[in-house]
């Protein structure tokens, strides 16, 4: 029974958003998902509103995402927002590129798409994240499982990361600042 508790507590994990009121974001991480045109249409249509699907390629940290998720929520919340919903200021957050097109093509669910990572807004006090009512037609896997689907190689070069940042650590201390700084440079 702890290994089924604590592999659920690795799947429901929430962070805390620095913005007024009780906001968090929690993440889930799928794999072999096979419906992912389906989701993207849902998503177009507006039939799903509250999630945004990442695409894990460009990850090395769930991190990542929460840092992206904790200025899209600041940026709504001072009415500063970029794009025109906060799931898509999370993903125009994560691009490097000032291209709102390019950062939904590239961080976005496509339809080949054959992994997931969520991300949900819920208040503190919410005990159900709705991850299990979206129709995800995948294997749902604990978030340490993200570095797997991470593309190394591809996230140096849409960062643009010089040869100096040689380890996995450096790496994700880069990224981690290029997405927090973003609208600062």
């Amino acid at each position: 029974i702890d290994h089924v508790i604590n592999l659920k507590m690795k799947m429901d994990q929430r962070w805390d958003m620095c913005t007024e009121g009780n906001l968090q974001c929690s993440l889930a991480l799928w794999k072999d998902v096979k419906n992912s045109s389906q989701l993207k249409d849902r998503i177009l249509s507006q039939d799903i509103r509250d999630v945004c699907f990442i695409n894990p390629t460009f990850l090395l940290e769930p991190f990542c995402a929460v840092v992206a998720a904790n200025k899209a929520a600041i940026a709504q919340q001072r009415k500063s927002m970029i794009t025109k919903s906060i799931l898509t200021e999370i993903l125009f957050n994560l691009s490097p590129s000032s291209n709102i097109r390019d950062a939904l093509q590239t961080f976005g669910i496509n339809d080949e798409s054959t992994h997931l990572l969520g991300l949900i807004f819920l208040d503190k006090n919410s005990e159900a994240t709705r991850f299990d009512a979206l129709g995800v037609q995948g294997t749902r896997i604990p978030l340490d499982n993200l570095s797997k689907f991470s593309d190394e190689s591809a996230i140096r070069k849409k960062y643009k990361v010089s040869n100096t940042v040689t380890d996995r650590s450096s790496l994700v201390k880069y990224v981690t600042s290029k997405i927090a700084s973003k609208s600062l440079l």
